[in-house]
Parts: structure tokens; sequence; C-alpha cells
């Protein structure tokens, strides 16, 4: 079932994000909170990449575990940064197949769309984004949150499209 899906049949909608550990301990320690925390029911749950796509398989592998050990809802992080076109294309493949209904198809589209241009790449999160803003919106969300890394720029882009300003 898609994650929108899944909120709007619930009254109340709580989810989790994780991110991939840097030792055994620590994923361990990771497998241990999300059995104590699925007693919740979330109504999914992510799995973030490191800086810069730096744990990509790791965060690839999480997913498979999840997915395979659980009956969570899982929506993987993906980032393009660091990964060739046919690289990333690959995981969305990869997570499509493993978790269908949480991968969206939009953007397989984008990247297709996109060169591996950073300048192109940008673009393409900012009208993801917008897109993905617009869709909450037309569902009755009423506060959207951004993760601005710090930076204006993406986000004045995002809230002008939506004419929020």
């Amino acid at each position: 079932m898609k994650i929108d899906k899944i909120i709007k049949e619930r009254e109340n909608s709580i989810s989790f994000e994780f991110f991939p550990p840097k030792t055994e301990q620590g994923e361990t320690t990771l497998f241990e909170t999300i059995d104590k925390l699925s007693v919740f029911n979330p109504s999914y749950v992510s799995v973030t990449y490191g800086a810069g796509g730096s744990t990509r398989d790791k965060t690839i592998s999480i997913v498979e575990r999840i997915t395979k050990n659980s009956n969570l809802t899982v929506m993987p992080h993906l980032t393009c940064v660091g990964a060739t076109r046919d690289e990333t294309a690959e995981i969305v493949e990869h997570f499509a197949q493993m978790c269908a209904t949480s991968v969206p198809q939009r953007l397989s589209e984008l990247i297709d769309k996109y060169s591996d241009n950073p300048e192109d790449g940008r673009k393409a999160g900012i009208e993801y984004t917008t897109e993905q803003c617009r869709d909450l919106m037309k569902h009755g969300v009423k506060y959207l949150h951004f993760y601005t890394l710090n930076r204006w720029e993406a986000v004045t882009e995002i809230i002008n499209n939506l004419s929020l300003a």
C-alpha cells in the first residue's frame, strides 16, 4: 500500500526515521530500536543516506532487512550525489522491486529527464519537491516542513513555485 493511502486511512499517523549506523553495535541497537518501536504500528519508517550518499550500500541493506523481517512499510531515502545516472536508476529499480509502493515513479522519470550535471540535478530536486508539496497540499496538508541544510536558495524557489510567498 502507498504511504499516502496509509496515512489517509488512519486517524493519527506516526513515522520513524532511521540512519545507517557505523558499527556492528550500532546496527544491533538500530534493529532493537526498530523492533521496540514497531509495536506503535507506524505508518512507515524511513532510512536515510549518509552525507553525500556515503552510506548508500548500508542504507540498501538495512531497507532489505526491514522489508524481509518485518511488516513495516519502508521508505528509503535516495540521493544522487556521488552516483552516476545509471547507478541512481539501478538503485531506484532495486528499491522499486523490494518495496514497490514506497519509491516514487516520478523520481525515475526525473533521473531520465536530467543529465548528471549538478545544476540540472538541482533543478530536478526543486521540481520533484515542488510536486510533492503540491500533492501534499492537494490532500489537505496545511503545514510543510523543509530541511534547509542552512541554505535558502532552493527553499525560496520551491515556495515561489507554490505561490506561498
